[in-house]
């Protein structure tokens, strides 16, 4: 076994680990023969390291840096060399114990958060995955809200990420456009009270069609659910073709993940909106660096990949 930086070569094969991995035993597994976009991304502007045996790859590990903040984006060791300590060993290198906030977004498998727990960086709160195929959008808050698109590339749109998401990165918000997110402002009487991403990805992942947002926050945490239910009627009447903002059963799906502490919570669960599934925010400090009532992160196809 050796351990390396990634290369683009790689790439093909850290999609198979991640697919091997991350959907053993699900229904939903994704076709073969692919690269995610996320890879590149982490290839380009993180730390990404695999680990390497005479038949190819065993796992991988990849992390972004933003702001004296440390993400683990994803580590997946395929499933005959699991238990094994590969996964501690790439998590040294891809989330070193060098000073700054380490932090990552686990699943559920207690040895994952064991890896995690071991090095320091513990499990804090869940992160809820809410689904929904016929939202009642009356139901949420936001009517008051106007939604326009930003321009691409605004430096304000940033700053507003990096205050209330808590850090600068420009790579980012390059990434969450170039896989089709939409930048948006949200105002009150001519007032911005928050920003977002809106995505419609009509065939492209398993499950059908979705329609999903993040990252997404608002000036204030009583802004936060009016922000997320006017992003979601935004990007059912104005995204997604032929759908109004209040759609009848079937077809797309809408999703949204949030911390348990967001205050979205309760009127999504109120506006037919599921719990599909959970994550544990894991982080070596106990504070959060920006407010979990009004923050939520894109869950993209990969998990929560850019928190």
């Amino acid at each position: 076994m050796r351990f390396r930086p990634t290369r683009a070569s790689d790439l093909r094969a850290l999609y198979e680990v991640w697919r091997a991995a991350a959907h053993l035993g699900r229904a939903d597994t994704p076709p073969a023969d692919a690269v995610l976009p996320l890879f590149r991304h982490q290839l380009a502007t993180g730390s990404s390291w695999v680990a390497e045996e005479a038949d190819g790859l065993a796992g991988y590990a990849a992390s972004f840096t933003r702001g004296g903040v440390a993400f683990l984006s994803d580590l997946f060791v395929v499933p005959a060399r699991q238990s094994r300590g590969i996964g501690a060993a790439l998590l040294d290198r891809a989330l070193p114990s060098s000073g700054g906030t380490r932090c990552t977004m686990s699943s559920l498998d207690p040895r994952a958060l064991a890896v995690y727990a071991r090095a320091g960086v513990r499990p804090r709160w869940p992160n809820l995955l809410l689904a929904s195929t016929a939202p009642d959008f009356t139901a949420l808050p936001g009517a008051d809200i106007a939604v326009a698109p930003a321009d691409a590339g605004d430096p304000a749109f940033v700053e507003w990420d990096a205050r209330i998401g808590g850090r600068l990165r420009p790579d980012d918000h390059a990434f969450w456009r170039e896989i089709g997110g939409v930048p948006l402002w949200f105002t009150r009487g001519g007032v911005r009270v928050g920003y977002g991403y809106v995505y419609a990805w009509p065939g492209i992942v398993p499950r059908g069609p979705e329609a999903r947002l993040g990252p997404l926050g608002a000036e204030s945490a009583e802004d936060a659910a009016p922000c997320v239910g006017a992003a979601l009627r935004w990007v059912g009447g104005s995204l997604i073709p032929g759908r109004d903002p209040n759609p009848a059963p079937g077809g797309w799906t809408y999703l949204v993940a949030v911390p348990a502490a967001h205050l979205a919570l309760e009127p999504l669960l109120g506006a037919r909106f599921r719990i599909l599934g959970m994550e544990i925010f894991c982080s070596s400090r106990a504070d959060p660096f920006c407010d979990l009532r009004a923050y939520l992160a894109l869950a993209g196809p990969e998990g929560t990949s850019i928190f």
